[in-house]
This record gives C-alpha cells, sequence and structure tokens, in this order.
C-alpha cells in the first residue's frame, strides 16, 4: 500500500477538512484534517485515483471545487525468474507486466560491488544481461518504472551463473591396472565435477565426484584419450580439457600365426593399438632363441634349427611404463633334421635294397627314395622308430641314387645326404651260339646287351665242374680250347661290386664235329670211281666226302649218313686228295687225313701205224698217258696170229707177218700209289 500527502489552501469557516481518494474500481480512501494538510494511507499501486478535499464545519460541508487525478507507483513485478545461458554467460530477467508501467530495471547483485542491469520497455516483459562472472550467485529483482513513480522492488530471486572451467587438469597412469587418475584445481561455482575421458576409437569412460580428483579403470590399451573435465552448477555447467593426450599402453598383439618354411618362419599378427615397433622371440626349452623385430605386422625368423619346438612370442614395449605386453605363445615345431647315416644294401636275386639310417628327433616316419638315371622313382616308409625300410621292385642293371626324408607333425625334413647303390646286374636273356666250322673246340657265343654296367662270366659244366671260358664287359665272347664233337651246358653269370648273379642259359654249346678217323678209299679201276670209307661217330647226321684233283679242276662229292660213300666220274690219270668232313648241329669238322690216289690211266690213243711195203716192219706210236709204268701194244691178225709187245715208250717197232689185216690196240699198266 501506498500514501499519499494532500495539501490545498486554507478555505474561510472550515472547522476541518475531508479528502477521499476514489480509483476506478471504486476503493475509496479518505483522511481528515484539520489544517491543510493530509496522508491518505492504504493506496493501492497501479491505479489512477479521484483525489478531492471537501471544507467542513458543523454546520456544512463545502462543495468539492475540483478533482485532482493521481497515479500511484505501478506495482513490482511480479513471477520474476532469471535463465542463465550458460555458453554466453548472459541472463535473461521475465516478469509479469505491471500496470501503469512506462518501462522495467532488472538488477543482478553479486554481493561484491559488482552490479549489472538489463532495461526493459513497457511492453517487455524480459530483458538480457551479459558479461556475468562465472562461479557467482546473483540476487535478482526488477523495479516498474512508472510516469511518476518506480515501483518498489519487486520479490528478489536467485541466480547461479556457469561454474567457472577447472583447471590444472592433470592425469596419470597405473600401468598394471590400466586405470588413470585425474586431478585439477577446484572450480567456484561447481556443485560436483565429472571427469570423461573419450578414445579416438569413440570409446568413453566417464566418473562423478564432488571432490578435486577422479579414478577411472577399465581403460582400453593402446588408446589416446582426450581429458575433459565438466564442473557441474545449478543450471550450468563447464567443461575443460586437458592439454595433450593420455596414452594408455599398448595391446598385447593379437592373431599370431607362424608359416614355417626350411629354417625359416614367417610371423604375422594383428596390429596392436598404441604399438610402434615389435619384437618377435622364439625360444626352445633348451633357451635356444632366434628374434627379430619389424615396425609393422611381418618379421621373418632366420636360422631356425630342425627337430626344435620352439615357443613364438610378440612383444610390444610400453615406454611409459617402461615394461612390455607380450602376446600368448604360439608353439612351432620345426621340421626334422634330415637323417645322418645313411646306408643301403641289396638283396641280389630279389632286386631289393634294404635303407637305414639314423632316428631324427620329432620325426614320425621316414621315407628312402631311390631315383635312377631315367628319372624313375622308388620309395619305402619306414614308420614310428623303425630306421630301415625295404623297397622292392628296384631295375637290375641300375644305378640309383638314395636319400632319406624325415616326416614331421607338421613339415618334412629337407633330404639326406644321397649316396650311390647300384641295383643287380641285368642277366641277359637270349643266349645264342655260333661254333666255328673252321677251328676245332671254337665257338663265338654273344646274348643281348642288358641295361647298365656289369661284368660277364660264361662257364661251362666240364668234367664235373665248371670251367670258365671267358669273362668280358661285352655282350659277347670268343670260346676256345673246347673239345670237337662235344656238347656244353652254359651258365652265364653277371657281376658288379654288390652281386654275382649266375643263371643257366637255354643255350648248350656244341663244338663242331671231330674230323672223321680210319678214312680209306678203295679205287674201282675201269669205273672212273671210289669208294671212300671212316670211322661212324653219333653226333655226326651227315659226311661229305671231296675228291680233289692235285692238278686243278673240278672236285667230286659224295654224301652219306652211314659210313661210306661212291664217287663217281673221276678223270683218268688224275692224282686225287680225298677228304671227309663230318656235318652235325649245323656244324662241320675239319677235313680228316688226306688219302692221296691216282686213278686208272687213261687208255692210250694210238697216233699212227705204218708197215714198210717191202718190208714186215710196222712202226706204232701213241700219246703219253700220265701215271703208266708200261704199255702192252697187242696186234692181233685176220690169219689168227697175236703179238704182244711190253713197252716203256710210246713208239714201238714191231716184225708182222705179211699178208694180214692187224687191229692194233694198247693196254696200260698203271702204278701202284
Amino acid at each position: 500500500m501506498s500514501t499519499a500527502q494532500v495539501m490545498w489552501g486554507a478555505a474561510r469557516g472550515a472547522s476541518w477538512y475531508s479528502v477521499q481518494a476514489v480509483n476506478d474500481q471504486s476503493s475509496v480512501v479518505t483522511c481528515d484534517s484539520t489544517n491543510t494538510s493530509c496522508s491518505l494511507n492504504g493506496l493501492q499501486c497501479s491505479h489512477i485515483y479521484n483525489v478531492s478535499v471537501t471544507a467542513r464545519n458543523l454546520g456544512c460541508d463545502s462543495t468539492i471545487a475540483e478533482t485532482l487525478r493521481l497515479m500511484t507507483e505501478p506495482c513490482p513485478p511480479t513471477n520474476v525468474q532469471a535463465r542463465m545461458s550458460c555458453e554466453l554467460l548472459s541472463a535473461t530477467v521475465s516478469w509479469q507486466q505491471s500496470d501503469l508501467a512506462v518501462g522495467y530495471v532488472a538488477y543482478f547483485d553479486n554481493q561484491e560491488d559488482s552490479n549489472t542491469s538489463c532495461v526493459g520497455s513497457d511492453g517487455d516483459t524480459q530483458c538480457v544481461v551479459s558479461g556475468l562472472m562465472c562461479g557467482t550467485v546473483y540476487h535478482v529483482w526488477v523495479k516498474v518504472l512508472g510516469w511518476q513513480n518506480t515501483s518498489s522492488d519487486s520479490a528478489v530471486t536467485t541466480l547461479t551463473s556457469v561454474p567457472c572451467p577447472t583447471s590444472s587438469i592433470k592425469a596419470t597412469t597405473d600401468c598394471e591396472s590400466q586405470s588413470a587418475s585425474v586431478s585439477w584445481q577446484p572450480s567456484a561455482g561447481a556443485l560436483s565435477y565429472v571427469s570423461e575421458l573419450s578414445a579416438l576409437s569413440g570409446a568413453t569412460i566417464s566418473c562423478a565426484t564432488n571432490q578435486t580428483k577422479c579414478d577411472l579403470s577399465s581403460l582400453q590399451c593402446g588408446e589416446e584419450y582426450n581429458i575433459t573435465v565438466k564442473a557441474l552448477g545449478d543450471s550450468c555447467n563447464s567443461t575443460a580439457q586437458m592439454a595433450g593426450h593420455l596414452t594408455t599402453g599398448p595391446c598385447v598383439p593379437t592373431n599370431v600365426s607362424v608359416h614355417y618354411n626350411a629354417s625359416t618362419a614367417q610371423v604375422m599378427w594383428g596390429a596392436a593399438r598404441g604399438a610402434s615397433s615389435y619384437w618377435v622371440n622364439a625360444v626352445t626349452d633348451q633357451g635356444s632363441m632366434v628374434s627379430c623385430n619389424s615396425t609393422n605386422t611381418r618379421c621373418s625368423l632366420n636360422g631356425l634349427q630342425c627337430s626344435r619346438v620352439y615357443n613364438v612370442t610378440v612383444m610390444v614395449r610400453d615406454l611409459d611404463c617402461n615394461s612390455t605386453v607380450t602376446s600368448e605363445p604360439s608353439p612351432l615345431m620345426t621340421e626334422p633334421c634330415p637323417p645322418t647315416e645313411v646306408k643301403a644294401s641289396v638283396a641280389c636275386e630279389q632286386l631289393a635294397a634294404t635303407v637305414s639310417w639314423q632316428h631324427s628327433d620329432l620325426a614320425l616316419d621316414y621315407v628312402a627314395y631311390l631315383g635312377d638315371q631315367s628319372g624313375t622313382f622308388a620309395s619305402c616308409v619306414g614308420s614310428g622308430a623303425h630306421t630301415y625300410c625295404v623297397v622292392s621292385g628296384l631295375m637290375c642293371g641300375a644305378v640309383y641314387r638314395v636319400w632319406v626324408k624325415a616326416l614331421g607333425r607338421q613339415y618334412n625334413s629337407s633330404d639326406s645326404t644321397v649316396i650311390s647303390l647300384t641295383s643287380a646286374p641285368c642277366l641277359p636273356s637270349e643266349v645264342e651260339v655260333e661254333a666255328d666250322c673252321n677251328s676245332d673246340g671254337a665257338a663265338a657265343v654273344s646274348w643281348n646287351a642288358t641295361y647298365g654296367v656289369a661284368n660277364f662270366s660264361l662257364s661251362a659244366a666240364v668234367g664235373g665242374g665248371l670251367r670258365t671260358l671267358c669273362a668280358t664287359q661285352q655282350n659277347s665272347c670268343h670260346v676256345t680250347g673246347l673239345t670237337c664233337g662235344e656238347t656244353y651246358s652254359l651258365s652265364l653269370s653277371a657281376m658288379n661290386k654288390q652281386c654275382n648273379l649266375t643263371a643257366p642259359t637255354r643255350a648248350n654249346l656244341t663244338t663242331r664235329p671231330c674230323p672223321p678217323r680210319l678214312v680209306a678209299v678203295d679205287l674201282q679201276c675201269g669205273n672212273r670211281a671210289a669208294v671212300l670209307s671212316w670211322l661212324v661217330t653219333s653226333d655226326v647226321e651227315l659226311y661229305e666226302a671231296r675228291a680233289v684233283k692235285t692238278s686243278g679242276g673240278g672236285v667230286r662229292t659224295c654224301n652219306s649218313t652211314g659210313a661210306a660213300c661212291r664217287i663217281a666220274g673221276l678223270e683218268c690219270g688224275e692224282v686225287y686228295n680225298f677228304t671227309v668232313k663230318a656235318h652235325g648241329a649245323g656244324r662241320c669238322s675239319q677235313a680228316g687225313s688226306i688219302v692221296v690216289i691216282q686213278t686208272e690211266p687213261c687208255q692210250p690213243v694210238i697216233v699212227s701205224a705204218q708197215a714198210a711195203c717191202q718190208s714186215e716192219l710196222v712202226q706204232i706210236s701213241w700219246h703219253q698217258s700220265s701215271g703208266v709204268v708200261n704199255y702192252f701194244v697187242t696186234a692181233s691178225g685176220s690169219l689168227g696170229y697175236v703179238e704182244v709187245y711190253n713197252t716203256t715208250q710210246t713208239l714201238l717197232t714191231a716184225v708182222l707177218p705179211c699178208g694180214q689185216e692187224y687191229n692194233v690196240t694198247d693196254a696200260l699198266l698203271q702204278a701202284q700209289t
């Protein structure tokens, strides 16, 4: 309620005065006074009153001379509210409009001589004040400006501004627990705090406290965290960020894989967050170690030993914590070492070989390989603890390269040292024999060529034992010194450094027949023929007799399967060499001993016979015949006279009786040889 002091001039005859104020709602406020002023109490704000003064005495009241218009002060604003614009450090004050207002003034008092205000016009119900201080509690009220008077203060409301941002934010990490401790200086106006760690991956961790320190756990490895501390006020919050980052220790490498090949392992893994370089170690139970380092996600371990089990780990160094993080170990079993002391022996007749070796650690099985020059391979397997195996079906006469591999659980060994093995020599399957018809006890023996290199020995059963006929590396030999007319059972041996194989052949060696013995010739005089005879032997199939003139020319022959044959057509007066050859099994003997026979003399041919007319002398001549000792000349007369003359000459002079016709014949006497 308000009060108005009403004053007026004195009216004659007035004993007292009555003052009356009436507003538009007919509300009346009065006061009485005996002097020229009076106070109207209880006037309502934001109203217009008509004020009149009446002079009074005991008898009468004066008329109302004039009415004054009185406008009271606006009522103080109601529903005053203040809202903070946190980011702008400004505030908006609002109120309900007040009648008769021509303006409004909002006041902000922080009780530290730092006041500010904002003004609104008569139609405004709010105004904005800026430049507020963080962390400050303001008392806020509003006054209404009237045409003449100003309202009293509105009800006071309290506004707390934005908390001041925190400062001196620090963070430390606990390497073992993967946690962080964040601290800061207190913030004016803050009721509590929220510390938040935001990783580049998007993960966030936060904690709330009313202290100036906060512990955060379950941090992710290998992350860079941005750290903010939010100061929470009544209606506003402020956020401050720590300079730099909080970096957690690198993550443990995962997905480790090991790819092994011949003493080298390629190790690969998934990239570990926070890692700039990696160390890879491969360690055996005996303490042997091979390592490598890399700045990417792969690394080669060189010089790994055979027959070893390595534990392979990938390690990352944490420089901040001066520690390391290591992956789970990945076992690597290298290949077994190649077997040593490889040996091979041949089972000659079976065309098989036994290969042996020394045991190799981590070997499950073994494979022995035999390869020949043609590229053909054979193999056998030794399982478990067996350090030998037998391979069959080898080729004869082949030189094999022999080596052994050890089979491991994951990898196989490299080849062992290669040794050489020569299999059993090949035995010829086809043997041919050709007796030498020009030589007693000789023959050419040949056999099919065989694969590989071998020494051959040809033997024959002689007198209950074996006699070596020849030895050669060729596929034939010439045999001498055998007995004529014999059949030998042959065996052929093939030899090399490892084997000596002997097998009987399907061929027999039959030498040519012996020359016929006891050869005789019976000359059949007058028939120009001769009968040859000899001693028959069982191995002869055919005998061939020949008669050859010593003077050259034709040859007469006859054949027989018996002990004699007759040669006809011999020429008279010739010397013949008679021989006999024996034929058997396609072979012929030498000729037997030569028998020399001269055939009967040829009948002389009288060339002339002359008689002297006045004499009984007759002269007869003829050609000389070879082989003649004497000539017998017979003269037979027509009257029965016969005369025989014996002479060694080819001219005869004889006395013959006259008067007859004579037939003259010449006979021969052959010299016997």
